[in-house]
């Protein structure tokens, strides 16, 4: 019998030592996501905020991420708020981001930008984005139950994500031995805060033909994928239960993609769920705007910080108005 104890104990000494030692190598080999689209910085910017800090909450691909600047929206009307938008944010991730969100915030109004409610480049993953980009936000989650959860379902939804994988994230990155950086080896011991609040800002300009379109036919629209439409009414659900304002939107896209068969399904949707839609597609509110196709695009899907301005500033004038502080 003590044989026994005495080798399960080394057992679980060794098993001990392994977990330390992945704890230990995962945050170095895990890539930093800090290029135009900074997963990594948003994610750790969010978690470094005070809690219940945040009046407004903007969920989405990183289409959202270059187009609403939260400082911007402080300025022009004191509402605090964080842009929690990562690359192809998918209706998945934007569901289980919220729950996390709300494990530290109390958001009175949280706008979700819809491009990933459609079928994105013929992905015919269930989970409508690729791993790479499935995974960015995950890796930067911390650990808790709602981590667990997003992973388990991930995996469920498509059988070519390994939880191994996610679980042990050094498992995946192991190979990047050969491009390590000094940022890697100095990432735990850096200021985490991120002054822009999620917003990534880019000058870079690259001219659309997009003006816009008028809907004209609103019995147009387009079937969505079950696991999108899914887990968009789990949003709409989870916002009724906490007593959430859901704002749809959608940022202009320079190449004309969000026609009027998808502007149709979500305004459908809007109705069907009392919730207000925000098209930046509709020529009228472009033009409403001053938005310049010729500046203001950064390639045919981001805007650039000059186009953020304008949407920003319309966004900003519309929280003045249904924002529950504002209205007191």
């Amino acid at each position: 019998m003590k044989k026994l104890i005495y080798l399960y104990s080394k057992i679980a000494a060794v098993l001990i030592c392994l977990v330390l030692l992945l704890s230990l190598l995962t945050p170095v080999f895990v890539p930093k996501y800090g290029d135009t689209f900074g997963t990594t910085v948003v994610m750790d910017g969010f978690y470094e905020l005070e809690d219940n800090s945040i009046d407004v909450l903007f969920l989405g691909s990183s289409q959202i991420m270059t187009a609403i600047s939260p400082v911007q929206i402080y300025e022009k009307t004191g509402i605090s708020s964080y842009n929690l938008g990562t690359e192809q944010q998918n209706m998945v991730l934007s569901y289980y981001l919220l729950k996390e969100a709300l494990r530290f915030q109390t958001p009175q109004i949280v706008f979700l930008d819809v491009f990933f409610l459609f079928p994105y480049n013929d992905n015919p993953s269930p989970l409508n984005s690729s791993e790479e980009f499935v995974r960015k936000p995950i890796d930067y989650m911390k650990w808790s139950a709602n981590k667990w959860e997003t992973i388990r379902t991930i995996c469920s939804l498509d059988t070519g994500h390994d939880m191994k994988n996610y679980l042990f994230p050094f498992l995946r990155f192991h190979s990047r031995w050969n491009d390590l950086t000094l940022e890697d080896f100095t990432y735990l011991l850096k200021d985490k805060t991120n002054p822009l609040l999620g917003f990534s800002v880019t000058e870079e300009k690259e001219p659309q033909d997009f003006q816009g379109f008028e809907p004209e036919d609103p019995s147009l629209t387009e079937e969505l994928p079950d696991t999108m439409e899914l887990y968009f009414k789990k949003i709409v659900s989870l916002c009724q239960e906490k007593n959430i304002t859901l704002v749809l939107i959608k940022t202009p896209r320079g190449d004309g993609s969000f026609e009027e068969i998808r502007h149709n399904t979500v305004a459908k949707l809007a109705e069907e769920n009392e919730l207000v839609f925000i098209d930046f597609n509709e020529r009228s509110l472009l033009e409403e705007i001053g938005f310049d196709p010729e500046n203001d695009y950064m390639d045919f899907s981001h805007i650039n910080c000059y186009g953020a301005e304008k949407l920003t500033d319309y966004l900003a004038c519309y929280l003045s108005k249904i924002h529950p502080k504002k209205n007191q």
